[in-house]
């Protein structure tokens, strides 16, 4: 984990935290649960700041978090003066607890491909911070390198190897980040993975197929087929080989080690 002051720091029984403890509905049995629970494995403070937006209490102002979907919000904190990232279950989340997430996320964190989870219950998983940025922000900016792409096949491949499938990686926009000062991939968020098959690069491959190759190549058709081989094959190794080899000498881009 990489410190940081945190310089706006604030407690997270404080009316700004609130919101991002029980969002979107501020209710007293929840706020005392989840604050206890927090409290108690040393997180106290959350540090405002992220991509997303959350609406303020009592006509306050907005807090910037880093992320916000349908089933939970994260936001930086502090473990014990450590900055970590915190999910918290939303409490009209139709998905009754974060633990299977957390489970299949300390999986993939082992074999290198997720943020490691310090601590989970079922409203929250307090996991390791990556200090990067999203897919999208290298795609956007024409940034993407044969680097990125490159990592971004081995991390949904060991998925496979682990037998997790990510079911949201034909859109790894926000889903996979790459650590500073490196191409490291991590994928992130475990909330509709499966334990047991694979097809994680099906998946990314739908989206270079789509964003990358295109009408570059005349492998289209072929590389098609071998994703589907690939699947019926249980994800073998030999064939993910093929498939790389495929998508790497199509994509028009950098190949600089």
């Amino acid at each position: 984990m990489r410190s940081d002051p945190c310089m706006d720091k604030v407690y997270i029984g404080d009316s700004r935290a609130l919101i991002t403890i029980c969002y979107p509905r501020i209710e007293p049995d929840c706020v005392r649960r989840r604050l206890s629970a927090l409290e108690a494995h040393g997180v106290q403070y959350i540090c405002p700041g992220g991509r997303s937006i959350l609406p303020a209490l009592h006509g306050g102002e907005p807090l910037r978090i880093l992320g916000k979907g349908h089933l939970s919000v994260v936001v930086k904190a502090l473990l014990d003066n450590e900055i970590v990232a915190l999910k918290i279950r939303r409490t009209d989340s139709k998905k009754p607890s974060l633990i299977e997430e957390a489970h299949l996320q300390e999986k993939a964190s082992i074999a290198g491909v997720a943020p490691r989870p310090y601590v989970y219950e079922k409203d929250f998983i307090v996991m390791e911070y990556v200090e990067g940025d999203p897919l999208i922000h290298y795609f956007e900016k024409g940034m993407f390198t044969a680097k990125h792409l490159r990592e971004l096949l081995e991390a949904s491949w060991i998925l496979d190897s682990i037998g997790i499938l990510h079911r949201e990686l034909t859109r790894p926009h926000y889903h996979v980040y790459f650590k500073d000062f490196s191409f490291k991939a991590l994928i992130l968020d475990y909330d509709s993975a499966i334990l047991g098959t694979c097809g994680s690069l099906n998946k990314v491959a739908s989206w270079i197929i789509r964003n990358l190759i295109g009408f570059r190549t005349k492998n289209t058709e072929g590389l098609v087929k071998l994703l589907s081989r690939y699947r019926k094959e249980r994800c073998s190794k030999e064939i993910y080989n093929e498939i790389r080899s495929i998508i790497l000498t199509s994509v028009v881009g950098p190949e600089d080690d």
